[in-house]
């Protein structure tokens, strides 16, 4: 007898198993690919032509993460959501760092966004080709940059700057060109405003690249955000104020460093210090993610993160470690317990393990089936009705 119940157990979990998909939009699971391509446009408020993201699904935007004149700022923050944020496959995630590698290796030989004034038509074709690559390579998703970028580009054709010089005889003609670029960096004062940050502010705990550790309710998740700056009319390095940010806090500083060399023009002194310290914070290897993995201990780690940051890149006091985690609800006791309400699925599952020993390890079987559905999109009135199915039975 106990063994045909042990039987049928087996049967109902492997078809509660059945009923947890696999990760959804061809592996891209809660994102979607368009969702993750960049793009690369002019602005006209800044004349600077800059790279971005189109959002992502969901409750919030997962990739907006504004604009940044190096691809490879915003290619990383796409491969790195996929992989902590969207939950993707293996394989999405390797072709996203592959193709990643290719852009990075393109910033290497020079190419990046910048003043329009600067940028020939031939440097826009290669700038648009940047994010094509990555998008087809990387996510499966066809653009055409290379050909629509350059026309929305004022005076793109000509961004060269020719002084005609002829001798008195007029026997000696001698012409020099000047890419518009050099001209303006010759034309660059040597003061350097706002204390090395250049264009952007001094950062506070208001404005700059100040980072901050952020509870997202929407998602339980535990993430890190900076809380971003106005250069100009676009937000050089905020993820916005809807946004959550990112469970890894190595892309939030990185994107922070990123863009006071690239946007602000921060001097190099400045952008040492904030690359010094983003390595340390990488170092540790610590990162966020649901609340209900953390203790408050965990918790004033990873804000500890942030508050280092801070100050040792750019100067700033934040003490999140001792304010935050006791904003965190759902956090693990020291015991490992999780102070929330157990859901039902939850506690049938526990009422089922001390039914009998027999059955033990089946039904944590189940338990674990049911934790792991969460990357998919389950049917939960399916995944109760099976539940409610292995109680009656246990309990004839």
């Amino acid at each position: 007898m106990v063994m045909l119940k042990i039987t049928a157990v087996y049967m109902l979990l492997a078809s509660l198993v059945a009923a947890t998909p696999l990760p959804q939009n061809a592996g891209f699971n809660r994102c979607t690919a368009q969702g993750a391509s960049i793009t690369v446009s002019f602005s006209a408020s800044d004349k600077q032509v800059r790279f971005s993201t189109v959002g992502g699904t969901g409750g919030d935007s997962i990739f907006n993460q504004g604009r940044a004149l190096n691809p490879a700022l915003i290619a990383g923050i796409v491969c790195g959501r996929l992989q902590d944020t969207c939950g993707a496959s293996a394989d999405v995630v390797s072709k996203c760092q592959t193709a990643l590698a290719v852009v990075q290796t393109a910033v290497t030989g020079g190419l990046k966004g910048g003043d329009a004034s600067a940028l020939s038509a031939d440097t826009l074709t290669k700038l648009g080709a940047v994010a094509d690559t990555f998008n087809k390579n990387g996510l499966g998703v066809t653009t055409n940059f290379a050909a629509t970028l350059p026309p929305t580009v004022p005076g793109a054709a000509s961004n060269s700057i020719t002084t005609t010089t002829v001798s008195v005889a007029g026997a000696k003609t001698t012409t020099t060109t000047t890419t518009a670029a050099a001209a303006a960096a010759a034309a660059s004062t040597s003061a350097v405003p706002n204390n090395g940050f250049n264009r952007c502010a001094i950062p506070s705990t208001t404005i700059g690249g100040t980072i901050f550790i952020n509870f997202v309710q929407s998602s339980k998740e535990i993430r890190f955000v900076s809380i971003g700056a106005k250069s100009g009319t676009d937000s050089v390095f905020g993820n916005g104020s809807g946004q959550g940010g990112a469970l890894n806090p190595g892309l939030t500083s990185g994107l922070v460093c990123g863009r006071l060399k690239d946007t602000c023009f921060a001097t190099d002194d400045v952008v040492a210090k904030c690359n010094t310290a983003q390595a340390a914070l990488v170092a540790t290897g610590l990162k966020g993610g649901f609340a209900s993995t953390f203790t408050a201990a965990d918790v004033k780690k990873l804000a500890q993160l942030a508050d280092t940051f801070n100050l040792n890149a750019l100067g700033v006091t934040t003490n999140q470690a001792d304010t935050f985690p006791s904003t965190v609800p759902g956090l693990k006791d020291d015991s490992g317990a999780v102070a929330t309400t157990t859901t039902t699925a939850a506690v049938a599952a526990a009422d089922i393990t001390t039914t009998t020993t027999t059955t033990t390890t089946t039904t944590t079987a189940a338990a674990t089936a049911i934790s792991t559905s969460t990357a998919g999109k389950a049917d939960f009135s399916k995944v109760a009705e099976i539940l409610q199915k292995v109680i009656d039975l246990l309990s004839a």
